[in-house]
């Protein structure tokens, strides 16, 4: 057997572990799922469904089993912000020793690590210490990008945080995926259109329990959800969702904004800009 066609057979066995994952581990969420009226309909991408929750479910599963895990998050970008702040100290009294200290300083310095301090200067050794302020500050705002949660959520900086928006947004593009539907002619039938998942909302009467969700795309999430952290609410789903959507949101009024933009900044610097100026825009329209 050739070496491809042993590989080959490998990548399929691998493929069918994951497809019969969901179904074997979840019976009761999946089979729920199964029979949402918009998934029935499209019976030609289960295979595709399997696989995407698997991937899904066993990622953001291993992260909310760790009770520490969003707490680390959140202690490393203060931690960062910290660190930021005070080499900002460091520099602001540097700058107001005497001239016989600043000489020894700088002097020391370069005696005690030559490769560290490679220039026996004091100019150069302040410009050493912003740069890694700078390098900490950075760092705090690409924690803040990469996971969701606020860089200095008391300053108003930032995504306030919430860990299960992350997973929802992939369960949105998951659904829209799914549920995506051709229109009848003169449109192309090979061109599917996606419709985009509403706003959750509690559609329940006054003492009916807040337990399943009338809308499918809610509902989807809310069995899902359930795979990722059994003690999950709906209201939490929702809150969930409407955070992801925001997010989304605030994501393509980004890009719509860069358009023409001749900006040498990162797009992940210039998101975060843009985020702090929409928080800063609505603590103003709320004064107001």
């Amino acid at each position: 057997m050739r070496r491809d066609e042993h590989e080959g057979q490998a990548e399929d066995l691998v493929d069918q572990i994951r497809l019969n994952l969901i179904p074997s581990m979840y019976p009761k969420e999946f089979d729920a799922i199964c029979k949402l009226h918009s998934i029935r309909k499209r019976q030609d991408l289960l295979d595709h469904l399997k696989l995407g929750l698997d991937e899904i479910v066993v990622k953001y599963r291993r992260r909310h089993s760790d009770a520490h895990y969003f707490t680390r998050i959140e202690e490393c970008i203060r931690f960062t912000n910290d660190a930021a702040a005070n080499l900002q100290n460091v520099v602001d009294r540097l700058g107001k020793l005497d001239g016989t200290h600043i000489e020894r300083l700088w002097g020391a310095a370069h005696d005690i690590d030559s490769n560290g301090f490679s220039k026996a200067d004091f100019m150069a050794l302040v410009n050493q210490l912003l740069s890694m302020n700078q390098t900490m500050s950075l760092l705090a705002v690409a924690l803040s990008v990469a996971t969701g949660f606020a860089a200095d959520e008391k300053r108003g900086r930032g995504r306030p945080a919430n860990p299960y928006s992350e997973v929802a947004w992939e369960l949105i593009e998951l659904w829209e995926f799914i549920t995506a539907e051709p229109k009848p002619l003169p449109y192309n039938p090979d061109v599917f259109w996606i419709k985009p998942v509403p706003t959750a909302k509690k559609q329940v009467n006054k003492g009916v329990p807040d337990a399943v969700a009338s809308q499918e795309s809610t509902e989807f999430c809310r069995l899902v959800f359930r795979m990722i952290d059994p003690n999950i609410t709906l209201p939490m789903v929702r809150t969930a969702i409407n955070t992801a959507l925001q997010h989304r949101k605030e994501w393509v009024q980004f890009l719509q904004s860069t358009i023409g933009s001749k900006s040498k900044e990162s797009l992940w610097l210039r998101y975060v800009r843009f985020l702090q100026n929409e928080t800063n825009e609505r603590k103003f329209r709320v004064r107001k």
